[in-house]
């Protein structure tokens, strides 16, 4: 009896111990996730002069898949002037890291030009219209001007460095005949045998 009973301590603490570990893995994979496996947007050099935008997002396409196709950029400026701007602009839809550039018209010089930086907030979406996913990225107005005249790199090179190439399958035709093929040529004639029951 007695052994019995340490057996079933030892084995609820083994389970204890079991279901303890997990979710400290999954807290542990969760706060792993948070810290390092967010998207990172990039801010790049547009080359569609002064109201051109570029940048370049990553994310993990395997956990989240999504088709990525508009931009948006929202200026909150209660202590300055313009007070708020609001700009949208639409791509090619992109379902793994992508670079793009993009012309947002001239609302994007509102942004570029507005007054009381320090007080300001921009905050840009990449969205997906399809697939109802959109992410957020909050930064003050006058690091984001800094960022924006620093950029070097444009959108192309992000491409070249980070976007995947999917290889295009090759397809081969096979071309069927109900014609058989020439038989070779041989010196020797060659005699048909036909069975018969003889």
């Amino acid at each position: 009896m007695n052994t019995t009973l340490i057996a079933m301590g030892i084995a609820c603490l083994v389970v204890a111990g079991l279901v303890i570990n997990l979710g400290v893995l999954s807290l542990l994979s969760g706060a792993f996730h948070f810290l390092f496996g967010r998207p990172k947007l990039d801010i790049l050099k547009s080359e569609k002069g002064e109201n051109g935008f570029a940048f370049g997002f990553r994310w993990n396409n395997a956990r989240e898949p999504a088709k990525f196709d508009r931009v948006k950029l929202r200026l909150f400026n209660p202590f300055g002037s313009p007070s708020q701007v609001d700009v949208t602009a639409e791509f090619a839809a992109k379902d793994s890291d992508f670079g793009a550039d993009v012309d947002f018209g001239p609302g994007f010089k509102e942004i570029l030009n507005a007054e009381g930086l320090d007080n300001s907030t921009l905050e840009i979406e990449i969205m997906s219209q399809k697939d109802g996913v959109t992410h957020f990225f909050k930064m003050q107005n006058r690091k984001f001007l800094e960022t924006y005249r620093a950029a070097t790199q444009t959108a192309a090179q992000f491409n070249e460095k980070y976007g995947y190439v999917k290889t295009k399958p090759v397809y081969t035709t096979v071309t069927k005949t109900f014609i058989a093929d020439a038989l070779p040529e041989s010196d020797q004639p060659k005699d048909l045998t036909i069975d018969s029951n003889q």
